[in-house]
Order: C-alpha cells, then structure tokens, then sequence
C-alpha cells in the first residue's frame, strides 16, 4: 500500500498498490496520504479501498463505493461517481483499451470490491476493458 504522512507525487511509471486482506480491522487502504496526492504522469491502479482522490488531469475511473468512512480517527469522502461495482478475484488481470492496446497487467491472489484507476492512457470517450479471474467489465472513459 501507499501509506504516506506527507505528500505522494507520480509522474511516470506504473504503481499497483493493494491492501492486504489479512487486515480485518478496516483500517487498511491501498491509498492513504495525509497531504495530498498528485498525478501528472503514469498510471496509478489502487485495489482494496482509497483514502484520497487525486488531483489530477488525467482519466480517472472509480469502482466500488465512492461514499466515503472513517479510518484511523480521520473521515474521509471521494469525490466522483463510481464506475459501478467490481468483484475481482485471484488472477491475472489486464486493462486494454478498445484497440486492444494493453495498459497494464497485474496479478491478484485475493478478493477485492473497489478499485481506483488514474492513468495517462485513459482518454475521454474511448472504451476500456479489465478482465481476468472472474471478471470482464467494460466502460467508457467520461
């Protein structure tokens, strides 16, 4: 996971954080910054929950609840609508889009319900597509 007590900056590369399933406290998310969080370049995939919605301009997709807690004393709330719910599964999950072009690849040995997509690659009005496991969800980029 990213957990930082500052500030976290990407700007190229791609980051994959997850939170561990082991955690049954609910105090984990695969992104908790206490400052704040830019990305102005790369991709950015957190599986497992998020604390903080980036500032960026880049595309941004939601999956799961966007409604927000508390963690660790702090409230929190995301802002953006969700791209609708998602079960992933333990597998190999890859992010194409609608050429077919691969984004990203990566590799799940748990169960998750919300996901946080932020990416370079991601461009308003063209279809994406994350399958793998048990899952094949398609949407288009707003």
């Amino acid at each position: 996971c990213i957990d930082s007590n500052g500030n976290y900056v990407q700007s190229g590369g791609t980051v994959i954080a997850k939170i561990s399933t082991t955690d049954t406290s609910g105090n984990m998310s695969a992104l908790d910054v206490d400052g704040s969080v830019k990305v102005t370049g790369g991709t950015l995939i957190a599986i497992g929950g998020y604390v903080n919605t980036p500032s960026t301009s880049l595309g941004v997709a939601r999956f799961g609840s966007t409604s927000g807690g508390s963690m660790w004393g702090r409230s929190y709330s995301l802002s953006g609508s969700s791209n609708g719910s998602i079960s992933l599964t333990s597998g190999t999950y890859t992010l194409k889009d609608s050429s077919g072009n691969v984004i990203c690849t990566f590799k799940l040995s748990s169960s998750y319900s919300s996901m946080l997509i932020v990416s370079e690659k991601l461009t308003s009005g063209t279809s994406y597509t994350i399958s793998g496991g048990s899952v094949s969800k398609t949407w288009t980029q707003n």
